[in-house]
């Protein structure tokens, strides 16, 4: 303030009020923008806003899956224009929809290290490259013919589209984690054929009941494989809508061959690391020696996971499946998964099941299709209209000629058309 001020003035600039209450009005507003804005996916598209805001540029960059790749850190700096979030948080999206081990339909295509199922980290983004992957323009197309409402983004500079039309059911195929304020969302992913064919199920009888849903939809479908265990129960209780847990287990197989004798685990638990899995295994082996453990080593290469646990040579078949069993009761190798599916729907949060999740899905397709749909019939129609105009003058040619020499002006002539041939309109005879 100025030093000119007086102190009765200053006295009218302050307002007394209780800190709790302060805080409760805070969290008030804060606490939807969170939930709507930055931590749930939308049921429709599947997406969470900084996830729909970088396929909104790439979109618009024409970085579609045959074109050429651009610098990450130049694509976040323009999807700044939409999520002024920093570019940190763009950079991690395009990585994490990047990794086929995470993502059961990566939508992002990275050129360079971006992380690997190891452990490794992906590189910054001035040296890795992205475009979208083919599964992105299941999303975008569309775009460009009014299949979704466009909104002003955060400074009313440009447009941004509320959602993305997506052809498949995006959230449930690829799965997410969010965190918002009393909400948390916990999506597995799921086999996006089986969806679909639930999704045609449904359209032909809405009012299926869970458990005929639930033998196409079978559970979640990890990208890393694994085995579920006593799921058939558990999805009828997800396609029902209730928050339930699935157990999973690793993919092993005993094998012989030149390295010796050992136990190969070949389908990852899911959302773990191999090195941390690797770190999580060594206790229980260690106290596997008495059943001829040796030794173990991950010659995993790219998405092929081969973790291998060396026995002697004399190990018996019994003490393998002993160590095996083992293995799953004391390691992450036998995993548990929360599915608490938190969507946005119809601009609240709400945790839905499987069949209400599909039936969303099949009202929002139905909606971007005739949207779409409408778009073209009106582009055809106008395109008519114009190819009816040619083909009046061609019919009429002598006399329009004769009315064109005749007029003062292009303005008058078209005026004159339209008097003349009621059947012109204006756009046909500017035409």
């Amino acid at each position: 303030m100025s030093d000119n001020i007086s102190d009765e003035q200053v006295e009218g600039y302050i307002t007394e009020k209780d800190l709790v209450t302060v805080m409760d009005e805070a969290m008030a507003a804060y606490a939807p923008e969170v939930i709507l804005h930055r931590a749930i996916p939308d049921a429709r598209d599947g997406l969470k806003p900084v996830q729909r805001r970088l396929l909104w540029q790439t979109h618009l960059s024409k970085l579609g899956p045959d074109a050429k790749h651009m610098k990450l850190a130049k694509l976040s700096g323009m999807v700044l224009a939409y999520h002024p979030h920093a570019s940190g948080s763009i950079d991690g999206t395009a990585v994490s929809l990047s990794q086929s081990w995470t993502r059961r339909t990566p939508l992002i295509d990275i050129h360079g290290n971006n992380g690997s199922i190891d452990g490794l980290t992906a590189a910054a983004s001035r040296y890795i490259e992205a475009r979208q992957a083919p599964a992105a323009k299941y999303l975008t197309t569309g775009l460009d013919h009014d299949a979704v409402d466009l909104v002003d983004n955060f400074d009313s500079t440009c447009k941004e589209p509320k959602v993305m039309p997506a052809a498949y059911p995006v959230a449930m195929t690829n799965g997410t984690q969010g965190m918002a304020i009393g909400f948390a969302s916990s999506i597995l992913p799921h086999n996006p054929l089986e969806l679909l064919d639930g999704a045609k199920a449904l359209v032909n009888d809405p009012g299926m009941p869970p458990q005929d849903l639930a033998k196409i939809v079978k559970g979640p479908d990890f990208p890393t494989g694994g085995v579920l265990v006593d799921s058939e129960e558990t999805a009828v209780a997800e396609a029902a809508g209730e928050s339930v847990t699935y157990t999973l287990r690793a993919s092993m197989r005993i094998k012989r061959d030149e390295d010796g004798l050992y136990l190969e685990i070949y389908e990852a638990p899911y959302d773990i690391t191999l090195d941390k899995l690797m770190e999580n295994m060594v206790p229980a082996l260690e106290k596997l020696r008495s059943l001829g453990v040796i030794d173990f080593r991950n010659d995993t290469d790219g998405d092929d996971v081969s973790i291998k646990v060396f026995f002697r040579k004399n190990t018996s078949q019994e003490d393998m499946e002993k160590a095996e069993a083992y293995l799953y009761r004391r390691t992450k190798l036998e995993s548990k998964y929360s599915a608490n599916n938190m969507m946005i729907v119809d601009g609240h949060p709400r945790c839905i099941g499987v069949k209400d999740y599909l039936l969303h899905f099949i009202k929002f397709r139905k909606e971007t299709l005739r949207r779409v749909w409408s778009f073209d019939k009106k582009k055809h129609e106008d395109d008519l209209e114009l190819v009816l105009a040619l083909i009046f003058a061609i019919e009429n040619g002598v006399d329009i000629v004769k009315m064109a020499q005749s007029s003062k002006s292009r303005s008058d002539f078209e005026q004159s058309l339209v008097e003349k041939y009621s059947q012109l309109s204006q756009r046909q005879a500017e035409y």
